[in-house]
């Protein structure tokens, strides 16, 4: 629904089939306008209007004698009698609009994922001296540039990625692959993971066998762990650096339109009560738990979540919603009970999943990669939603091996 009809008021009229067509030129030529146009069971028709129009539109079939039932004044008109006399309810309502409105434009959460050695709190740490945390405000906010912030100020991020639902922020990040401290050091070689082109070169020790320029294959030695003088005889190291080289990946990502989902084929009625089930309130992105599951310890079950999102005005959004887990002890059937039943997916969803594989596998590529050009070339089938992907990146190809030294 349109804001401005909370705000303003609106009535609802409705008309039977009989005298829905003149109920509709009156509204032509008077122009009037409506909105939420409803086809009743009967024939019959409703429409929304706001109060000014429906008045002039009440006044006009009075005239032609057009039969019409009209509904009370709704939204916030119809409460200002409520609360015409409590002024704390008005002022109440006046801030939590412009706090509202002011906190909409600033960075609510930051929800981390994809850590293993770090903390969440370590990540968000890192972004805050990047300047980039919660109370920020998103009118200048870029991405791309707190990204790189990150990457150059911590180490211990080798990829990082930031994506903004509304007023949160969704951090997705990668770490950094270091060896076990107290591994012995081994001699070992640097070989190309992948072909590529020589961007540059970060040695830290070994003996360089590439420049930059140069052509390089899958499995060739950039970096030899051994050095022959004619002094010493020959002697070995544990190479060690970055070889980054301009790389092609191709991908080829399908997501069929119809798949095979076990699932209870007779209908489930989670109204009924019955089940083990928690609550938790989602507040600033802060769970907390108001109704704990009781009872079926240690019994395998399976679970079903959903979801409901408050909002405090229809079409603005609020950082508040209840998730309810429900708990339902797995049983014992057969295959009329539970088997495999043939689902779909819309074209839209299956390319909505393509493109989420494919940013998973953008985020997998190893070594801090710069992605330099993306070629994506999407194509919808009778069975599938195909993605044709070629990616040109700078990376990380150099790759340890370690060879056995023998005296």
């Amino acid at each position: 629904m349109n804001i401005a009809y909370s705000v303003t008021g609106w009535r609802q009229v409705c008309t039977d089939a009989c005298h829905a067509a003149g109920l509709l030129e009156l509204c032509r030529v008077g122009g009037i306008p409506y909105d939420g146009f409803t086809a009743c069971a009967d024939g019959g028709i409703a429409i929304r209007l706001r109060c000014h129009p429906a008045h002039r539109l009440l006044t006009a079939c009075q005239e032609r004698e057009l039969p019409v039932t009209v509904s009370p004044v709704r939204g916030l008109p119809a409460l200002l009698p409520l609360i015409k006399r409590r002024a704390g309810i008005l002022v109440g309502m006046a801030l939590g609009m412009v706090l509202l409105v002011l906190s909409s434009q600033i960075v609510w959460d930051i929800r981390v994922s994809g850590t293993q050695n770090l903390s969440a709190r370590d990540v968000k740490d890192t972004l805050a001296a990047c300047g980039f945390t919660v109370g920020t405000s998103l009118r200048h906010f870029a991405a791309d540039v707190t990204e790189n912030r990150a990457l150059l100020y911590d180490s211990r991020l080798a990829w990082i990625s930031i994506n903004r639902r509304g007023c949160v922020a969704y951090v997705q990040v990668r770490e950094s692959a270091y060896p076990p401290e107290d591994e012995q050091e081994r001699p070992a070689n640097l070989v190309a993971d992948r072909a590529g082109i020589v961007e540059r070169v970060e040695l830290v020790r070994g003996n360089l066998l590439v420049s930059a320029g140069q052509q390089v294959d899958q499995g060739q030695l950039l970096v030899s762990g051994l050095y022959d003088s004619e002094r010493v005889g020959f002697r070995w190291t544990h190479a060690e650096g970055r070889v980054f080289a301009r790389t092609v990946r191709e991908y080829l990502i399908e997501i069929p339109l119809s798949y095979r989902q076990a699932q209870i084929t007779h209908p489930l009625d989670l109204s009924a009560g019955g089940y083990e089930k928690e609550m938790t309130l989602i507040f600033f992105g802060k769970n907390i738990k108001f109704s704990k599951k009781t009872g079926n310890e240690g019994v395998k079950c399976d679970t079903i979540e959903s979801e409901k999102n408050l909002s405090l005005i229809p079409g603005i959004g609020f950082p508040i919603s209840i998730r309810t887990t429900w708990y339902l002890p797995t049983a014992e059937g057969t295959e009329e009970d539970f088997g495999a039943v043939l689902m779909t997916r819309t074209p839209a969803e299956a390319e909505e999943l393509a493109y989420m594989e494919l940013a998973r596998r953008i985020s997998e590529i190893p070594g801090g990669a710069e992605l330099l050009k993306k070629t994506v070339i999407p194509t919808l089938t009778e069975d599938c939603f195909r993605l044709q992907v070629t990616l040109v990146c700078v990376e990380d190809i150099a790759r340890e091996s370690v060879f056995e030294v023998t005296e």
